[in-house]
Formats: C-alpha cells, sequence, structure tokens
C-alpha cells in the first residue's frame, strides 16, 4: 500500500513523520495508548486497512478504511488529542484519495455525525472535494455502518441480539429496527466522486 502514496510519504517525511500501516511493534504501542486514552475506539484492532501516522517513538493519528469493488469506505480518521490542528488527518485524507485513483476506484464514501459538533469535520471533508449526498450512498455502505457500529458495541449481529439493547439504551420499548433506523438519520452520508 505504501508503494501507492509515496507523494505523500515524502511530504510527511519533510516533518520526520511516517505513514504507513501498523507493524507489529505499533500494534502493541496502539494497544497501550488505547487503554491509556479510551476515546480512540477506531484505534481498535480490525480487519479493515489501516494507515497511521507516527514518528520514532509515538503513534500520533489512525485512519481505518475498506476497499470494495467499486470504491473506498472511509470508516474514520483519529487523532490524539495532543496531537490536533497539525493537519494529519490532511495527510491521510490525500493519501486515501490517492490510493483510490491509483486504484481505478470510482469514489471514497464515508459517514460524518450529524450535528453542531461535527461541522468542523464536515467543513474539513467538504475542502478536500466530498459532498453530503444521501441519495448516492449505497445500501453497503449503510449496512457496513450499522456492522461497525454493532462492532462498537460488541454486539454480533443486531438481528439476534434484541436483548442486548438494553444495555445501552434507556428506551425499553426500542426495537432492532428502530435502532438501525436512528443509527442512519444520526449520521451524515458523504462522497466524493474520484472520476
Amino acid at each position: 500500500m505504501e508503494n501507492l502514496i509515496q507523494p505523500i510519504i515524502l511530504k510527511a517525511k519533510e516533518k520526520n513523520l511516517s505513514i504507513r500501516k501498523p507493524t507489529a511493534k505499533d500494534r502493541k504501542l496502539i494497544s497501550k495508548i488505547v487503554k491509556k486514552e479510551d476515546y480512540l475506539y477506531g484505534w481498535k484492532e480490525s480487519t479493515l486497512n489501516q494507515l497511521l501516522i507516527a514518528t520514532n517513538d509515538d503513534i500520533l493519528s489512525m485512519m481505518t478504511f475498506k476497499i470494495q469493488p467499486d470504491n473506498i469506505y472511509l470508516n474514520g480518521i483519529e487523532t490524539r488529542e495532543r496531537y490536533s490542528n497539525m493537519g494529519l488527518a490532511s495527510y491521510l485524507i490525500d493519501a486515501l484519495i490517492m490510493i483510490g485513483r491509483k486504484l481505478n476506484k470510482k469514489n471514497i464514501q464515508l459517514y460524518v455525525a450529524e450535528g453542531i459538533d461535527n461541522q468542523r469535520a464536515i467543513k474539513f471533508y467538504e475542502r478536500r472535494g466530498f459532498k453530503l449526498d444521501e441519495d448516492t450512498i449505497d445500501a453497503q455502505a449503510e449496512d457496513e455502518l450499522i456492522q461497525l457500529t454493532a462492532d462498537y458495541f460488541d454486539i454480533e449481529t443486531f438481528e439476534v441480539e434484541d436483548d442486548q439493547i438494553d444495555e445501552f439504551s434507556s428506551d425499553e420499548d426500542i426495537t432492532v429496527d428502530d435502532l438501525k433506523e436512528n443509527i442512519i438519520d444520526t449520521f451524515y452520508p458523504m462522497i466524493l466522486y474520484l472520476k
């Protein structure tokens, strides 16, 4: 994957940063960081693709994504608080766009949580060419979001785990379908066309 993003890697090296897939050594450090900084839920071990930005002795930011037949689904970018406002997410997005173009993908899709708290994230993606576009986000991305949310709550599947909803919901009348609808309605779909 690193060979697909060589120009971004060179740009990062100018600032003594490394952009790469996590190594076994990185995984050990990631595990320690997650224990200390529990807000980094996207840093958990994942079957998805991951790129990180690191110095010689620390990991600053990480992006998780899935390469699909026609597109790339960006699961998320998380930067540790003490490294925010350094432009790290821009390096990762630029790398993902470069990967998408070199792999001849049609677009990059993602969801950003709605609300005033995330206007900064929405503007960030808009500056990079993403658009809010609920009509073109396909069912596969919505299903992915639901599964990723299920993974976050450590629920195997929504269909068979109805009784686990009570663990994180104060509404006793909520159904699995209600939860799916709420999850999808709570996130804003964004898309960047690469072709």
